[in-house]
């Protein structure tokens, strides 16, 4: 059974830390080395990105573009990698596996 360590009030349980760099929905996200990657999704007129940013707990700093644009991504980290898989591109699924260029975003 799950039992949690301690009962958060309200304000413990989430606080703001810093703004993406633009509005994004239906993203993708995965941490690796350190670092939260956000991934792909819409902006705020619903248009597809191909937009990766990467978090290193203070700052924000854009990535390398993906090879297009895709929403409703899925993200995960493995062996020191970052992968982005499916989603939607151009209103179509899409079965792609994308692989992060890690230092790129350094």
């Amino acid at each position: 059974t799950f039992s949690p360590l301690a009962t958060p009030t309200p304000q413990q349980a989430q606080r703001h830390e810093v703004s993406l760099p633009v509005p994004i929905e239906e993203a993708a996200a995965a941490v690796e080395g350190g670092r939260l990657y956000v991934m792909g999704g819409f902006n705020a007129v619903g248009a597809s990105l191909d937009a990766v940013y990467a978090f290193d707990g203070s700052a924000w700093r854009a990535g390398p573009r993906l090879p297009l644009p895709v929403d409703h991504p899925s993200a995960a980290s493995l062996d020191g990698q970052v992968y982005l898989a499916g989603g939607h591109t151009n209103g179509a699924d899409s079965a792609r596996l994308f692989r992060l260029d890690l230092e790129a975003t350094r």
